[in-house]
């Protein structure tokens, strides 16, 4: 049976910057993510994700919009 549990921590003492840590379990940990976050015009922007989501650790980046 798989088991999900989620973590967040505010980075930064106006709560602009969020790491987000989920963790999947079935008969073992089988999964982790990773979403560092950032709030820009109130919405939750995921910048940074590491996971193992293809079989193996990697990074997806974003980047915001620097017009605006």
């Amino acid at each position: 049976m798989k088991m999900k549990e989620e973590y967040s921590y505010l980075l930064d003492e106006e709560g602009r910057n969020i790491v987000r840590v989920i963790k999947t379990y079935d008969k073992g940990l089988v999964d982790v993510t990773v979403v560092y976050y950032t709030i820009k015009e109130g919405k939750a922007i995921p910048l940074v994700t590491f996971d193992l989501a293809h079989g193996f650790a990697h990074r997806d980046l974003r980047y915001l919009d620097t017009k605006g």
